[in-house]
């Protein structure tokens, strides 16, 4: 971006032509050895920006001072914060001032209403509080005038707040900004909670690893680099073994990846940020999901099908693949620590993620593989997913053999489908029950042949 000279903001400030704003009058004063030869056309300029501008007039009137007189503390924060920073900026404004008016201006300068949302602060509760617009403010010990922004747009990656004080109020604005971020750093409720990459809250199906039908190692190597190791960092530390873990699961979809990953969510005690694929979209995504878990650490980040996140920068080069990998790849294993997090990734795909990623230790460590569930599993699932209805009347062992190749996920949903066959024929017990026979089986089984030979047909 090129820089105007001393030379051109004088030329477009003095010119005439178009009333300036705020930000060009700012520029220009911070031109060394200004001379004061335009001073009072340059008053005149002030007057008549502050004159053709509602908002620049309210709060000159409001503060006792004209806009270039004003000191303005502004801090920046990621998207995600906007509920704790907004509940935040609520309490500390509240308790130091009172609010005399509130309002917004459009970016026209046209005044609009102030916007609030119900801020969730966990899974069922929420907390009504403004998320942009203008509280004009009176000191309550000091009775000064002072104003308080807040904008968080649901369409950029950031929002921010900001005090408008005088010179002399500048430290207590300075102060009240201080204050508002400590509390939000020290009342984050997002701590310890399962939340999306927005920081919304989730509430994941009641899933335990009883539920999860695999082969015990598996189990045994997911579990040692998440639970084992949240639950017994102390000893972690002690062995100066890193608090830090990346493993990926990879498999055919409904092998149970997702599965263990909601099981995993349920059991730990730690913050959980579920990841999916669109909620990627640019690699600043990728540096806010971290930053997020750095703060709420300790914490677990999955990445539901990274596939679509992590691709391979040959073949993506110069794209925004490429630069979400980059940012991917930066995060994971880069400057700042990830002591007390914990990134789980699901693959359906891993031979599409670039190299880096899932052949680099200290990125994905474990690399676990999700293969179609054998004759013993089979019979497992098959036996579970039945449960308590009568299937006297089917070969359990002739199951076994016609679901070999099926994924877990389609076992489930053969079983659901013949439930259901029998439960529309009305072949159920004085206790509602069902009564498993073999048409049903037979009939559901031949359906979801048919469906799952349907990418067979060109």
């Amino acid at each position: 971006m090129r820089i105007e000279t001393k030379e051109e903001l004088l030329r477009r400030l003095f010119s005439g032509k178009d009333t300036p704003d705020s930000s060009l009058i700012r520029d220009v004063l911070r031109i060394p050895n200004y001379g004061a030869r335009d001073t009072a056309k340059l008053d005149e300029i002030i007057k008549r920006t502050e004159e053709d501008s509602p908002r620049l007039s309210l709060f000159s009137e409001f503060l006792g001072c004209n806009v270039l007189k004003q000191i303005i503390n502004t801090k920046v924060f990621p998207k995600y914060k906007k509920g704790i920073v907004s509940i935040a900026a609520d309490k500390i404004i509240k308790e130091k001032f009172d609010i005399t008016q509130k309002m917004w201006f459009g970016y026209a300068d046209n005044l609009q209403p102030v916007r609030a949302e119900e801020i969730q602060t966990d899974l069922n509760v929420t907390q009504d509080t403004l998320v942009k617009g203008y509280y004009f403010l009176t000191n309550k010990e000091t009775k000064e005038n002072m104003i308080f922004g807040i904008d968080f747009l649901s369409d950029f990656f950031t929002g921010y707040i900001s005090m408008y004080s005088g010179e002399k109020n500048s430290a207590t604005a300075s102060s009240t900004i201080k204050e508002i971020i400590s509390w939000a750093a020290n009342n984050n409720f997002l701590k310890g909670k399962k939340i999306d990459a927005t920081g919304r809250f989730l509430k994941v199906d009641n899933i335990t690893m009883s539920d999860v039908i695999l082969k015990d190692e598996i189990k045994r190597r997911i579990l040692s680099g998440t639970v084992d190791m949240m639950e017994n960092m102390d000893v972690y530390r002690k062995n100066n073994l890193p608090i830090k873990r990346g493993i990926l699961m990879e498999g055919e979809p409904g092998t149970g990846k997702t599965l263990i990953a909601k099981a995993l969510c349920n059991r730990m005690k730690c913050t959980f940020i579920w990841v999916t694929p669109d909620d990627v979209r640019y690699p600043q995504d990728i540096s806010c999901i971290y930053q997020m878990a750095r703060e709420v650490s300790p914490s677990v980040i999955l990445f539901e099908d990274i596939d679509y996140i992590g691709k391979s920068r040959e073949s993506y080069r110069d794209s925004y693949f490429d630069k979400i990998t980059g940012e991917l790849l930066n995060q994971m294993d880069g400057v700042e620590s990830n002591e007390g997090i914990i990134t789980l990734a699901s693959s359906n795909y891993p031979k599409s993620l670039d190299k880096a990623l899932r052949n680099r230790p200290g990125r994905f460590d474990v690399r676990v593989r999700f293969d179609l569930p054998d004759e013993e599993l089979r019979e497992k699932m098959l036996t579970k997913f039945f449960g308590e209805v009568d299937i006297s009347d089917v070969n359990l062992k002739e199951m076994v053999d016609l679901t070999n190749g099926y994924t877990g996920a389609y076992i489930k949903e053969l079983i659901v489908a013949t439930i259901m066959l029998a439960v529309t024929d009305k072949s159920v017990q004085d206790d509602g029950k069902a009564i498993i026979k073999k048409k049903y089986f037979d009939e559901a089984f031949n359906e979801l042949e048919a469906s799952r030979r349907l990418d067979e047909v060109e």
